[in-house]
């Protein structure tokens, strides 16, 4: 007898029992196919296979998710979160959201992310898979918690050892480091065989570090566009920091020769030109967010009415300018968002990053690229997560409707996995009932 589930009322399978989505539409990220009526088999955390209905046999006694009419998508990473800031109160927002992974950009304590990734396998708390930095690298004497200042070559390379002897999966640079800092940072860590990423150094609003100075350096991936210069169609007030064709094919070129990533993060641009609507739009999903972090948002938005809104609706424009051409060139984008920072929802956040990156001039098929295999391949787990293949773990987001259609269709999550655990609907909802709950009791 084989036990058919309704997928409205699907509970968490029983581990380890293999268990088959059947009748499902498979993305295919890296081809860019839709593959219609899939089966798929998962066995703990492991897709154990794939193929059409007829080529996959079903025993007697198994579990089956009737998936007719829905769409399997990889989990999706967001590559530029500051879980610090957000709270672990924000963990399982990620996961009601698709997103399976995050790459956190710096937060104060090492030790409370550790804590938070033991406590997510163990099935004690809901959240995503996590890479971090630990504390972000900066010059200067930062005000912020999450940064510890660096001043010379010396404290440069102890604050790398010292942070590889924590286990941070890599280091995170900022715009304060000197150019000798700098440079002492990449080539200690280049010596710990740890990665490095952020941003470049600027002093006076110069650049002092190039982006492509900081490729060849083996930065590993330029935040915000960082050390990319702006494109030309914008503002003729402003031309003069447009770069030369030459210049710009010159910085392209090593790039695309070093392998180096760049993280538009263009929710750090639309928000502040925008914020006042956006606020307006995102109150009813307030109840989610920590009362911690809203005190943060409201800190960090203080000089934003005197802000120049021209220069910021500019750099907007130009930002949005620049991504057919990074990824025409070849330069392989990360979608983050900078969860942390003022109106940036945590895991709603990347629906409208993605969102943006699609009004820039990327299909949505190319803009899921930069949330599933890209984020992968940075990270060298190309051969385990990425995509929806046979032997890669099951992590997997359920969709109603066909997300390469429109890139709006990430909302219509149906259900989701991660670290072998499954989230339907009505569990998604109850996770997000939760966090409000205690956004509430925290207030």
């Amino acid at each position: 007898m084989v036990l058919i589930l309704l997928f409205g009322c699907v509970p968490s399978p029983p581990s380890p029992k293999t268990y088959y989505l059947t009748h499902i539409t498979v993305i295919d990220v890296i081809q860019g196919n839709s593959l219609p009526d899939r089966t798929v088999a998962i066995t703990d955390s492991m897709i154990t296979a794939l193929g059409a209905a007829e080529e996959i046999f079903i025993p007697r006694q198994a579990q089956i998710i009737n998936c007719q009419g829905k769409f399997l998508l990889p989990g999706l990473w967001d590559m530029h979160v500051h879980l610090g800031n957000a709270t672990r109160t924000a963990l399982p927002l990620f996961v009601a959201n698709g997103i399976t992974g995050v790459r956190d950009m710096g937060s104060k304590s090492f030790d409370s992310i550790q804590i938070w990734r033991k406590q997510i396998r163990s099935g004690q708390l809901t959240g995503p898979r996590i890479v971090s930095p630990g504390p972000i690298l900066n010059g200067g004497h930062p005000e912020q918690e999450y940064q510890i200042g660096v001043n010379t070559v010396a404290e440069a390379r102890r604050m790398v050892d010292s942070l590889a002897g924590l286990g941070v999966d890599f280091i995170k640079v900022h715009g304060g480091l000197t150019r000798e800092t700098y440079y002492a940072i990449a080539q200690e860590a280049t010596r710990r065989h740890l990665p490095f990423a952020g941003h470049v150094p600027i002093s006076n609003s110069s650049i002092t570090v190039t982006g492509e100075e900081a490729a060849q350096a083996g930065q590993r991936s330029l935040e915000h566009m960082l050390g990319i210069p702006f494109a030309r169609d914008t503002i003729k007030a402003f031309q003069h920091m447009y770069p030369t064709p030459e210049s710009l094919h010159q910085l392209f070129s090593v790039l695309v020769q070093n392998h180096t990533y760049v993280t538009p993060t263009l929710s750090v641009y639309q928000i502040p030109a925008d914020y006042q609507a956006l606020s307006l739009k995102q109150d009813s999903l307030l109840k989610y967010v920590a009362p911690e972090l809203q005190a943060f948002w409201k800190s960090q938005i203080q000089d934003w009415p005197n802000r120049n809104k021209a220069f910021m609706n500019w750099l907007l424009t130009a930002r949005k300018n620049m991504i057919p051409s990074l990824h025409d060139a070849g330069i392989p984008l990360l979608a983050g968002t900078d969860t942390g920072f003022p109106f940036v929802l945590p895991g709603f956040g990347l629906h409208e990053e993605l969102q943006y990156l699609v009004e820039a001039g990327l299909t949505p098929l190319e803009a899921l690229q930069t949330a599933t295999i890209n984020p992968a391949t940075f990270l060298g787990k190309q051969g385990k997560l990425g995509s929806v293949e046979k032997g890669k773990l099951a992590d997997l987001v359920i969709l109603n409707a066909d997300p390469t259609i429109s890139i709006q269709n990430l909302h219509l999550i149906e259900a989701v996995m991660v670290n072998g655990k499954w989230y339907d609907r009505s569990t998604l909802n109850q996770e997000l009932k939760q966090v409000a709950h205690q956004v509430k009791r925290i207030r």
